[in-house]
């Protein structure tokens, strides 16, 4: 599979609350816009066999959704997509110095979800 482009760029961080969640959605779909945070980015991995987009009723004027490659596989007999994202060396020292993985759901609820390293 081709390789993705992979966009943002790595901005000012902050530890403000309110910049934290402005624009989270943004942040979440890949749309840029919050000038605090920089986007962990998307990669494609060798074991990517799908990609995923916006849901078909998405409204990408509203808030942009791009693709997302991804690893169709399963956890015992239950399906599972995985997604691989890699750290730039900016959000390598912020966790270094203790910050940390923010996971960001669109929607009421979160539904099961794991983070994990893969190694390289």
């Amino acid at each position: 599979m081709a390789e993705l482009e992979e966009t943002g760029a790595a901005h000012r961080r902050s530890n403000d609350p309110e910049d934290s969640s402005r624009d989270a959605p943004r942040r979440l779909l890949g749309a840029g816009g919050d000038t605090t945070k920089a986007d962990m980015q998307k990669i494609q991995h060798p074991s990517n066999n799908g990609v995923l987009g916006a849901p078909a009723d998405w409204n990408q004027a509203e808030l942009p959704c791009g693709a997302l490659p991804i690893t169709r596989t399963h956890v015992g007999d239950l399906p599972a997509v995985v997604s691989y994202w890699r750290p730039s060396v900016e959000d390598l020292a912020v966790l270094n110095s203790g910050g940390s993985i923010a996971l960001w759901v669109l929607g009421a609820t979160m539904p099961p979800v794991n983070l994990s390293i893969e190694g390289a």
